[in-house]
């Protein structure tokens, strides 16, 4: 199982990314979904509409989850405390909950195996399964 960062759910939509055809290939890879946090779809569905507009967005968001390329799971009250605690515990990266949330999913999911170009973030996080993060698609 892979755990999908907004900036390559950007680069997997987007044939003009730099990162497209990387992304794009990773993900089509796998014989599952890609793990997508709803804070990132949330994050995704914010910059889409913030750089292009709200019919794209709704466009794109429809046509991943009706395409079955991401899977959604929902964060429970449990999970949203464990990513706060993430957070807090990496305070000097700053995380947020998004980024933490992505770290509790990856425990969930038995995977240190992230898609994700944030290096700043995720380098220095220890997943809490112990070990170190994959970060797809630098450490391919």
């Amino acid at each position: 199982m892979i755990i999908c960062d907004t900036n390559c759910l950007l680069s997997l939509v987007n044939a003009d990314d730099p990162h497209h055809v990387e992304v794009r290939g990773l993900a089509y890879a796998q014989s599952r979904p890609l793990i997508v946090s709803p804070l990132v779809l949330a994050e995704f569905d914010y910059l889409v509409r913030k750089v292009v507009n709200g019919a794209t967005a709704r466009g794109l968001l429809a046509g991943l989850l009706e395409g079955r390329m991401i899977e959604v799971p929902s964060l429970s009250r449990t999970d949203l405390l464990a990513a706060i605690k993430v957070d807090g515990k990496y305070r000097a990266l700053d995380l947020g909950l998004t980024d933490a949330s992505l770290v509790v999913l990856a425990y969930r999911y038995h995977t240190t195996d992230l898609l994700t170009r944030d290096e700043r973030d995720f380098r220095p996080v220890t997943p809490l399964q112990g070990g170190a993060f994959r970060l797809l698609p630098k450490d391919r």
